[in-house]
């Protein structure tokens, strides 16, 4: 049941902005505002390529400046998000459970271009700090290992919103981040290998003032 709501979601949100935009042209047009605070949370993917999706949650808050003698406008946007992931299995006979928790804090621009009434798309660049929390429980009376981690993070993202009200956006948003993966503490004790170019799609709320 799980799967077929998780394939089903993005037409669906898909087919809501654009019936939104036929039905409230107006919120289109309307005039740019000063704040943007955005809500999001979606499905990503795996700290480890062994791993399954997971669960991906964060907030934006920013400026609006309009880009002179064009229709764009730029957002100067700071985010927090939580990325985890969960994998299980067995290594050299014995079983593990390794788990890493991950914050990333970055902030960036973001470059709105309006294409149609009230929908727009974006693309996004942001440059910050994971800070990584992992833990590995194994078997065999090994006892469990934890480790905490901080790297340098490369964001990239491309996302379409649509202006439903001059002071309400809803969206989708699709995330690379990182660009790179480092090894960690399950890397070496249980031999996983880390998701290169970790991909990540959420529904976003905004409210704009």
């Amino acid at each position: 049941m799980i799967p077929i709501v998780r394939r089903s979601a993005p037409p669906l949100i898909a087919l809501a902005l654009v019936t939104g935009a036929m039905a409230w042209p107006r919120a289109a047009e309307a005039k740019g505002t000063l704040f943007l605070l955005e809500l999001n949370t979606g499905i990503s993917e795996s700290p480890y390529v062994e791993g399954g999706p997971t669960l991906s949650y964060g907030a934006s808050a920013g400026v609006t400046v309009r880009v002179p003698a064009t229709v764009l406008r730029l957002h100067l946007m700071g985010t927090v998000a939580h990325r985890a992931g969960t994998v299980a299995g067995i290594h050299a006979g014995t079983t593990y459970l390794a788990e890493r928790s991950d914050l990333d804090v970055y902030a960036g621009p973001r470059l709105v271009l309006p294409v149609w009434r009230m929908i727009r798309i974006y693309g996004e660049l942001g440059l910050g700090t994971r800070f990584s929390t992992s833990m590995l429980q194994r078997g065999d009376g090994l006892g469990g290992l934890n480790g905490r981690d901080r790297r340098f993070l490369v964001v990239t993202a491309l996302g379409i919103q649509a202006r439903v009200t001059p002071m309400l956006s809803v969206g989708l948003r699709g995330e690379l981040a990182p660009l790179t993966a480092a090894p960690d503490l399950a890397t070496f004790a249980a031999d996983l290998s880390p998701t290169q170019n970790r991909l990540t799609g959420m529904a976003t709320v905004g409210v704009h003032l």
